[in-house]
């Protein structure tokens, strides 16, 4: 989807998703374009990420991003003024497209590209073992650890776990440093993460309900042909149920098999006072925002934990005020922090520095924090 700024408007070219986020981003950046100088900017349409630049290129363009942050922050003279520059309108359309396509292919040897070579994820082993330590506490496999544990090049078992990498329903990447905003994104992938217009237009909201009269439930997707089994004790906290089989052919070897769902198509569930339990790769705008046990239960993607994870919660006293914590604590700072006016202001100072990046002064461009 792309939007021109233009003398303090935002202006649509077309190719958003439905019209939600057509609607959701315009009037988003309508609430502060005032401010902005003219620019374009790329909107991914779609779920999955686009960019994905090689190691020895991104580890380059860090270092150099690095020196220029380090000559800005000794710079004594920045400017709050960007460059009064005026870009011809409208864009002029090109055929050609750098962009790789690989809808519904296996994309893990490009999505990997990003991973030092001495990485899990790099080896030439096919079967190379996850480096867990870094993130898991045994023997049930605990998350300690959610940025290790979203960390892809620590977890090459993703290529055949994880569907962005085995059968993606729409992929189209680079592997150039090229600034396009997605709704999330996995850590081998450099595309800038901004706030959902899905969530924005409040397309997903949940009514909020007590703790005390909800059920856990684990949702997933696919068929199940092999066997049904009940564990006593835990069954009755559980209300697992499969939906549908979604981006399948006819032939589709998904119709006869059970497969876990372990990313949604869109970023984060919406915080009630229920426990969140979160199992996710994909890092989101709010990454810095939500911390794992306290306002959410990370989970680990093998799922050993949950049964005893539940238990804990369920039949333990100091569990059960654990629990509560999380359920209304997450849905308390959620509230306050990933409201839409915590979208607003995420998105006006993403703007602001995306516009200071791209003037040719951005070395002179800036404040500086109070000493």
């Amino acid at each position: 989807m792309g939007i021109s700024i233009r003398s303090g408007r935002p202006i649509y070219l077309g190719n958003g998703q439905g019209d939600f986020q057509e609607n959701a981003t315009m009037k988003q950046l309508g609430k502060f374009s005032q401010w902005l100088p003219d620019m374009d900017l790329e909107f991914d349409a779609h779920d999955e990420p686009r960019v994905a630049v090689p190691h020895d290129d991104l580890h380059e363009l860090i270092t150099k991003g690095q020196a220029a942050q380090y000559r800005l922050n000794k710079s004594r003279s920045l400017s709050n003024n960007y460059s009064d520059i005026k870009i011809e309108s409208p864009i002029l359309e090109y055929f050609k497209s750098r962009f790789i396509d690989l809808e519904l292919q296996e994309t893990w040897l490009y999505s990997r590209l990003s991973c030092p070579l001495d990485s899990p994820a790099r080896s030439l082993d096919g079967n190379a073992p996850d480096n867990t330590s870094a993130f898991a506490m045994q023997p049930l496999g605990f998350v300690c650890n959610q940025t290790a544990f979203s960390y892809i090049c620590s977890s090459p078992s993703l290529r055949h776990q994880l569907g962005l990498f085995e059968y993606p329903n729409a992929l189209k990447i680079t592997n150039e440093l090229v600034p396009i905003f997605s709704m999330s994104r996995p850590s081998s992938f450099q595309d800038i993460p901004f706030p959902s217009p899905y969530y924005y237009e409040g397309l997903s909201d949940f009514d909020t309900r007590a703790l005390e009269n909800s059920t856990c439930s684990i949702d997933g997707e696919g068929e199940w042909t092999l066997r049904q089994e009940k564990d006593p004790e835990l069954s009755d906290y559980f209300n697992a149920h499969f939906v549908d089989i979604v981006n399948c052919g006819e032939d589709c070897d998904g119709e006869k098999a059970y497969f876990n769902t372990v990313d949604r198509d869109e970023p984060a569930e919406a915080w009630n006072k229920s426990v969140p339990l979160k199992l996710t790769f994909f890092r989101e705008w709010h990454e810095n925002i939500l911390t794992p046990w306290v306002h959410y239960v990370p989970l680990n993607k093998d799922g050993d934990e949950i049964p005893e994870i539940v238990c804990f919660f369920e039949q333990d006293p100091a569990g059960q005020k654990i629990a509560r914590d999380i359920g209304e604590g997450g849905q308390l700072w959620a509230n306050k922090a990933i409201r839409n006016d915590d979208m607003d202001v995420y998105m006006f100072r993403l703007m602001l520095e995306y516009a200071r990046v791209q003037d040719d002064d951005r070395e002179y461009l800036g404040f500086r924090p109070l000493e």
